[in-house]
């Protein structure tokens, strides 16, 4: 025992990390459309689930480039949210990276598939011609109209009509996708009976 004290080292430090757990909440598979600000909403807790407060977050939009980051706000209780305009950016689907850090945790970040970001369809050159004869009762009418949505989505296109400008009654309908232009045709007969409704 009497060497003891000539055998103890120098205290030690033993630093224990906690790891963040980053979580991009929102969007979650949502569509939006260029130009739309669209809402993040995060969550950044630890290993049981504890809301971790004063963190550093940084949250970045990306497709086939990763966009500059968007500014946080802080909610509390372990929320960080930030609303990314995408104007300007071009259609397809989005990740969100999200990097987390603060001091004595460990580091780290997550990216998941947040959302499609998306391009309104255009209808362009409508038109209506009578198919036959003239301009009266009985004949049968073409309904045109040209469609292009740049995403290549399923669209749908409805002919309608209606009595009082307020109800509408479905006449004809198809559903096609058009990345490029397409044009669309009704034939629709009318009879006094649409007059008179």
């Amino acid at each position: 025992t009497e060497y003891f004290d000539a055998n103890i080292t120098e205290a030690l430090v033993l630093e224990v990390r906690a790891l963040l757990y980053p979580d991009v909440v929102e969007p979650d598979g949502d569509a939006y459309l260029i130009g739309d600000n669209i809402p993040i909403a995060t969550f950044v807790g630890d290993e049981c689930s504890n809301p971790i407060e004063s963190v550093s977050v940084t949250i970045r939009p990306k497709s086939t480039v990763t966009w500059p980051p968007c500014t946080i706000s802080s909610e509390g209780n372990g929320w960080y949210n930030c609303t990314w305009d995408s104007t300007d950016h071009p259609p397809g689907w989005y990740n969100v990276t999200m990097t987390v850090s603060k001091t004595y945790y460990a580091d780290n970040s997550t990216e998941e598939v947040s959302f499609f970001l998306g391009t309104e369809p255009v209808l362009s050159n409508p038109t209506l011609t009578p198919t036959t004869g003239g301009w009266g009762w009985g004949e049968e009418y073409a309904f045109r109209v040209n469609i292009k949505d740049r995403d290549g989505n399923m669209n749908n296109v409805t002919l309608r009509k209606s009595f009082d400008n307020i109800t509408y009654e479905i006449i004809n309908y198809t559903n096609l996708t058009a990345s490029t232009t397409q044009t669309v045709e009704f034939y629709q007969r009318f009879s006094c009976s649409d007059f008179l409704g």
